[in-house]
């Protein structure tokens, strides 16, 4: 024991592909999917595996039941498991975060008698989305062209789609294996929606493009991308766009006619404002061998491989020396344990547990006065200290006294150094952990808020200031939304 101290399908020549995803660099991941229900049962598609901020892992996973989403699921209708290991504990978010999808549309020749209703689906489709979500517009035929920037403007991707013309051939791979790289340069949950009606063809029965189904299964698992895939008519690869939905974790839905369409992406924006948000700390170790997720609820079940950074440990965070606040606190946990067993046995009584927890939270407390912890010790500690408070794994008291000592302690050396506002987004960023809990989260970046703001404002107008932080926001900085509006509130006295 620790010496003791004294004193958290319908089918397609025209197709919707719908890729959603994080992308985690320094990750290798493969997407499978294995979900089989019975006639009549609920269905599980697990879309996404998100490991951008691993070894904390959020997996987005639909629940349906006849082609629509399962609403009101909650952490305990849910089990994930990693090579069969368990993992806990769960949160499922209460809110999805947005979106950025790549909408391709196909605008060869073929697509001309189409393309009025196919313009018609597809801004219904925008319709769907939520106010946050983001559309980059790609059009292909025999070229691919990116038609708009990556943005929120929904009167600038409805003036694209509508301003499209029906020429050419159809280079279809291509126009996937594009949208992919596209949307892979977005952190943050993704989507690419690839619009086509007939096969990968230049006009004289050969393939057009360079790229092939391998590609883009490829490409989609390096981002960890789910695909969408909707194809109008009847001349279409049906093989190769249903592995490509399948294997990437996302649907392949088919329409006779284009009147159809609009029934097709209504089910889409559903299936994705449908989705949940599970999250949890991988409790295996990052050996550099891929492992498989399986995620069940209702019965049934869905699964992916990703192959965690080789070299990383993903339990109990251990520092090396260069995060003793964390090593310390880790060491307590087998005194605190045994105290809580003795004073329930009746062997201690209250007034000895206090004492006993209050020189734990002492000697922790005094371990991050004045510490220099880095951005990396500061996110574990935080990781640590709100998964062990909501496992009632540590007295809450304990962990409150030390989330605010750090949150105080991180501040103070951030403003001593941030001048521009690009030096505050690695404070924000070593709160994530903290994001599961509103109060704390937010607690937490509230010394950074008006040195922000003015940072922001002294650089920038402001609209370019208002920008930053929303183009910040969206790239996965996480910024809570009590500062974001204390932030947005300052620019706008200024």
């Amino acid at each position: 024991m620790h010496q003791m101290p004294r004193g958290w399908f319908f089918p397609t020549s025209f197709c919707v592909a719908i890729c959603l995803a994080g992308q985690a660099p320094a990750q290798d991941v493969e997407q499978r999917v294995d979900a089989v229900a019975p006639e009549g049962a609920a269905e599980v598609v697990l879309n996404e595996v998100n490991v951008d901020a691993y070894p904390d892992v959020r997996v987005f996973v639909t629940v349906l039941s006849g082609g629509s989403p399962i609403s009101g699921l909650n952490a305990a209708d849910f089990r994930v498991r990693e090579d069969e290991v368990d993992q806990s504990p769960l949160t499922v978010d209460p809110q999805l975060p947005p979106l950025s999808i790549v909408f391709a549309m196909d605008v060869s020749g073929s697509m001309a008698t189409a393309m009025d209703d196919a313009k018609s689906a597809a801004n219904a489709f925008l319709d769907t989305l939520s106010v946050d979500d983001r559309t980059l517009v790609l059009s292909f035929a025999r070229d691919v062209i990116e038609v708009t920037d990556m943005t929120e403007d929904r009167q600038t991707v409805v003036t694209a789609i509508d301003g499209l013309t029906a020429r050419g051939d159809t280079a279809l791979y291509d126009a996937l294996a594009q949208s992919v790289d596209l949307v892979g340069t977005v952190q943050g949950r993704k989507a690419v929606v690839l619009l086509s009606d007939g096969l990968d063809d230049d006009g004289a029965g050969s393939p057009l493009s360079e790229a092939t189904v391998d590609t883009v299964l490829q490409k989609a698992a390096s981002v960890n991308v789910p695909i969408f895939v909707v194809g109008l008519g009847e001349d279409l690869d049906v093989e190769g766009l249903t592995r490509i939905a399948d294997e990437t974790g996302g649907r392949f839905l088919t329409a006779d006619a284009a009147s159809d369409l609009d029934a097709v992406f209504e089910s889409i924006g559903t299936q994705l404002g449908g989705q949940y948000s599970v999250s949890y700390t991988s409790s295996l170790l990052a050996d550099g061998t891929m492992r498989r997720v399986d995620v069940e609820a209702d019965g049934q079940q869905a699964s992916k491989t990703y192959t965690p950074q080789a070299g990383r440990v993903a339990d109990v965070p251990v520092s090396g020396g260069n995060c003793a606040p964390l090593d310390l606190y880790v060491s307590y946990m087998p005194d605190y344990a045994d105290i809580m067993a003795l004073e329930e046995e009746g062997l201690i009584d209250g007034n000895v547990r206090y004492a006993q927890t209050k020189a734990i939270s002492d000697d922790l407390l005094a371990s991050v006065e004045g510490a220099e912890l880095s951005s990396e010790c500061t996110s574990d500690l935080y990781a640590e200290l709100l998964g062990t408070r909501e496992t009632e794994t540590m007295e809450s008291q304990v962990t409150d006294q030390m989330i605010r000592k750090v949150a105080a302690n991180r501040s103070e050396a951030c403003l001593a150094t941030a001048q521009a506002p690009e030096d505050f987004l690695p404070c924000f960023r070593e709160t994530e952990a903290l994001a599961a809990n509103d109060f704390y989260f937010a607690h937490a970046q509230t010394p950074l808020a008006d040195p922000f703001a003015a940072a922001l404002t002294e650089q920038y107008d402001r609209r370019a200031a208002l920008s930053f932080m929303r183009d910040a926001a969206r790239d996965g900085v996480p910024i809570a939304a009590q500062i974001q509006t204390t932030v947005m509130s300052t620019i706008m006295a200024q």
